[in-house]
């Protein structure tokens, strides 16, 4: 399932960041290191890649972080937390260039460390859209569902270990590729798209004060 990369310039993309951290209330702590939930699979994909970039270009951020970023700032839109996809930390990362702002990694330490967690935010998005954030076991034991189609990890690290090295890929084919990926994991049930809708109108109607109110007045009975 092919989609065309529907990045935005980086400096929209950052003040989209920016403004959903603000909302949220998600300040970051300097020096805070987030756990990575699939660890064992990120050292697999960099050492099949002979640790060739896939996010960092010198202090350049590649088309497919920026995509990635985005991806991670809207998620959001399918009922997840921006936060549990390292969005505090990656942050603390990033510098500003004036007098545009054009984001860039603070230094080759932010550049590597960037490394392990887009890759790790990438591998946990696409698994969190295809799943869920919860095993259905964790809400109720006795809820074992049948046909539970296998979960997308492997897939994905195959996907990240393909693509080339930072370099050739400016182009944005690598960012369109990892998207098309987590297209792919969106489940395609016609229960998700109104369910994922009716989140976007829910969070208009609070965006705009909410459900109206009933005026003051007499206790209302059933037949009033």
């Amino acid at each position: 399932m092919g989609r065309r990369c529907q990045c935005l310039h980086p400096n929209r993309v950052f003040l989209v960041v920016i403004l959903l951290i603000a909302l949220l209330g998600l300040a970051a702590n300097a020096g805070t290191l987030t756990p990575l939930r699939h660890q064992d699979t990120v050292v697999r994909i960099h050492a099949a890649r002979e640790q060739s970039p896939l996010w960092v270009d010198g202090p350049t951020l590649t088309p497919q972080a920026l995509a990635m970023l985005h991806q991670i700032a809207a998620a959001g839109d399918d009922g997840l937390e921006p936060a549990d996809y390292h969005l505090r930390e990656l942050m603390t990362l990033l510098a500003f260039v004036a007098p545009v702002g054009e984001p860039v990694w603070a230094d080759a330490e932010a550049g590597s460390r960037a490394e392990d967690l887009l890759t790790d935010a990438f591998l946990g998005l696409g698994v969190d859209l295809a799943r869920g954030r919860l095993e259905p076991g964790a809400l109720w034991k006795a809820w074992s569902p049948a046909g539970v189609r296998p979960g997308p990890l492997p897939r994905l690290a195959d996907v990240a270990i393909g693509l080339p090295g930072a370099a050739p890929v400016r182009s944005g084919a690598a960012a369109d590729t990892l998207l098309a990926a987590l297209e792919g994991c969106r489940p395609t049930q016609p229960g998700y798209r109104e369910l994922r809708g009716a989140l976007t109108d829910l969070r208009n109607i609070a965006a705009t004060g909410g459900w109206p109110t009933v005026a003051d007045g007499p206790l209302l009975r059933p037949g009033d």
